[in-house]
């Protein structure tokens, strides 16, 4: 997993995470907007870092593909969900919404 951070003095890092330390990234951050690419997995960490005090927001890979530049890795796509989220060009559902979709596609 990828972690593009940016802090509020302007630092900026991209770093790769083992999907083991992934939360522990997060456990001593002060509260933040957290941008993540909706996929298979995604629902299950957003809840995880929603515990920790965090905001998520999940985005569309459709949506996020335009903002992603140069070639597809985990470093460009970490960036590219960055850019999409500062931009606030992207829509995300609310955990009503997706709860409400999953209840609805489950019957």
């Amino acid at each position: 997993m990828q972690v593009y951070r940016v802090t509020s003095d302007g630092v900026v890092s991209n770093k790769a995470v083992k999907r083991a330390d992934f939360l522990n990234e997060f456990r001593n951050t002060p509260p933040a907007l957290i941008g993540m690419e909706a996929c298979g997995g995604s629902q299950h960490w957003a809840r995880e870092l929603q515990s920790l005090g965090h905001t998520v927001r999940l985005m569309p890979p459709k949506l996020v593909k335009p903002y992603v530049t140069g070639l597809k890795n985990d470093k460009n796509d970490a960036r590219g969900i960055y850019t999409a989220l500062e931009m606030g060009c992207v829509r995300y559902r609310s955990n009503l919404q997706r709860s409400v979709t999953w209840r609805c596609c489950k019957r």
